[in-house]
């Protein structure tokens, strides 16, 4: 009996590689097939020499070969999609980073009516218990103020290696004002008392924190904290401030932001298990706006104000601020908590 030749199947070049899928073989869009130097021409003996084992091969149109060889490979494409996806939707609600450090900073002396070091430790709590975030408190000296801290920032940049997985917070509670040439100083406002009054410029501190590799999340309650200026940096860095550039704090206590802050953080993680620093601000912003002092119906709190310092060049996105393992957030013990 004569041998039958080989039945052959022809394999066309479509949008959806329907024609590939259904003969069951590999389509020429398939990422293993693509190669990812987007100037590598496709090998002519696809179409020759292998028809007989392939079958007939109709090639693209010259304007799709030239859409394919000017654009990123596929296999590329699909590591940075995959990346991006990761950052805008984690799965399992699980958070984005592998650890998160925090740095609480405040004078060491400091005005006398200011009671600024209880709700520090309130906020530190919450980072620690609620969070299991790594936390770090630190009292600026009055001596050789800016030499200390610079050492202290650089040092928490550099923590865990500045490991771009990791997620670094710095947080000011204290005194603020801008100078004749709207640099804000932090400030420890002794002067009003006869001392020595010790002040900071903010804008070297803020230049070290966003040349981290980490995403860095600035927390500033005191005066005029919005006044920022945007740089560039390796990953994201946003700020979170009590007021805007031309605007004066309620000071601390039942008003202040840090209440406010320490309010959200804990409501936010037991309502939600996801949230970003954008959403922190919204709901802090609410709070503030909403609440009325007690015996002042006609004041209202200073709205805190948000800011992108730098941006994340690959995918425009938001500070995660999801809790950490392993320790499991208590949620009865939070739900007995009062959310003032």
């Amino acid at each position: 009996m004569e041998k039958q030749p080989p039945e052959t199947k022809a394999h066309y070049w479509s949008g959806d590689n329907a024609s590939a899928r259904d003969s069951g073989t590999s389509s020429p869009l398939d990422p293993d097939n693509v190669s990812t130097d987007s100037h590598e021409k496709p090998s002519s003996s696809s179409h020759t020499d292998n028809s007989a084992e392939f079958g007939a091969y109709f090639p693209p149109e010259i304007a799709q070969v030239a859409h394919w060889r000017e654009h990123i490979g596929l296999s590329d494409f699909a590591i940075m999609l995959q990346q991006s996806l990761k950052g805008a939707f984690p799965k399992d609600n699980a958070s984005q980073y592998t650890k998160a450090f925090v740095l609480l900073v405040y004078w060491e002396v400091g005005v006398p009516s200011l009671p600024i070091e209880p709700e520090i430790i309130r906020l530190r709590d919450a980072f620690t218990d609620v969070f299991n975030f790594e936390v770090e408190m630190f009292q600026i000296p009055t001596s050789r103020s800016h030499i200390m801290l610079s050492r202290k920032i650089n040092d928490f940049v550099f923590l865990n290696d500045d490991s771009k997985d990791d997620l670094k917070i710095f947080y000011y509670g204290g005194h603020g004002k801008l100078t004749k040439s709207r640099e804000l100083l932090f400030s420890n406002n002794l002067g009003h008392f006869g001392l020595k009054e010790e002040t900071l410029t903010w804008s070297g501190i803020q230049s070290t924190l966003e040349k981290a590799l980490s995403d860095v999340l600035i927390l500033l309650d005191c005066g005029e904290s919005g006044m920022v200026r945007f740089g560039e940096g390796h990953g994201v860095t946003e700020l979170v401030a009590s007021c805007s550039y031309d605007a004066k704090t309620s000071g601390f206590g039942e008003a202040s932001f840090t209440k406010a802050l320490v309010t959200e953080l804990k409501s936010l993680a037991i309502s939600k298990l996801r949230f970003t620093a954008s959403d922190l601000w919204a709901h802090i912003y609410n709070r503030m706006q909403c609440h009325i002092p007690t015996g002042h119906s006609n004041d209202r709190y200073p709205a805190p104000v948000h800011f992108f310092i730098t941006r994340d060049s690959d995918f425009d996105r938001s500070i995660d601020l999801t809790p950490l393992p392993p320790t499991p957030i208590n949620r009865n013990l939070l739900a007995e908590m009062k959310f003032e």
